[in-house]
């Protein structure tokens, strides 16, 4: 361990550092065991885990509801997504034109 005032080495029994005389300033042990924190992270994690697996099953069913969707009318899913690419190329014509007047 070393003075956290001057950087000499202090030995585990000195109270007083022998560089600069200071008192000795040591680390405060963090509460609760490791086993408690090791058991808190644990807990964490299979929450987490239950949450994404949810999460995850929500986005499933949503999905699965547009592909139905989808299916039973293909003509309109066609109009969406005519509608989404067109929106798209409007916005990379803008942006391109906005480029070449900067230009």
């Amino acid at each position: 361990m070393y003075c956290v005032y001057c950087g000499k080495e202090i030995g585990d029994a000195d109270s007083k550092c022998p560089g600069c005389g200071k008192e000795v300033v040591r680390p405060v042990p963090p509460s609760g065991s490791t086993r408690d924190a090791l058991g808190q992270m644990l807990a964490d994690t299979e929450r987490a885990a239950r949450d994404l697996a949810l999460g995850a099953a929500r986005l499933s069913e949503k999905v699965a509801s547009k592909a139905k969707r989808a299916a039973e009318d293909p003509g309109e899913a066609a109009r969406k997504t005519a509608r989404r690419v067109s929106e798209e190329l409007d916005r990379a014509r803008r942006d391109l034109e906005k480029v070449l007047r900067d230009l």
